[in-house]
């Protein structure tokens, strides 16, 4: 299972997402221009749908890396906001789509004890991939 793949059924839910956090990572870049990712999207989206997904999966990916550095206080408002546009959190986005955690899914299996600690953070946070994160560390403790 890969979790960086972005889904007819979650497209509208995480394109809404990358524009809200268009507003804290990329200011400068004014809604609806024609630098703006979401209306490079939207363009994609009327063409070919699949390319666009791709292209919200990368999207996503680049804006959860822009925001690694930013202190906990930072995250926990900007959770706040996206849960109460009952949109995903920041954190769980990070959770998603961290190329880590990804690399762990794909293989199936735990190699060592930082992908555990780092699973284990991962299936703590409510969403999809809990029950296969939680798994996946259940089977590395044995």
């Amino acid at each position: 299972m890969a979790p960086m793949l972005v889904r007819p059924d979650n497209y509208e839910k995480l394109r809404r997402w990358l524009k809200h956090m268009l507003a804290h990572t990329m200011p400068e870049v004014e809604a609806g221009s024609e630098v703006d990712p979401v209306q490079v999207l939207d363009g994609f989206a009327k063409k070919a749908p699949a390319k666009a997904r791709v292209g919200l999966a990368l999207a996503v990916g680049d804006t959860v890396e822009m925001t690694n550095d930013w202190a906990s206080a930072r995250v926990a408002l900007v959770d706040r906001e996206l849960r109460e546009a009952e949109l995903p959190t920041l954190s769980e986005v990070r959770v998603t789509f961290s190329k880590a955690v990804s690399r762990v899914l794909r293989r199936g299996s735990i190699r060592n004890e930082a992908e555990y600690f780092l699973v284990r953070s991962a299936a703590e946070i409510p969403g999809e991939l809990r029950s296969t994160l939680l798994a996946l560390t259940e089977a590395y403790e044995a």
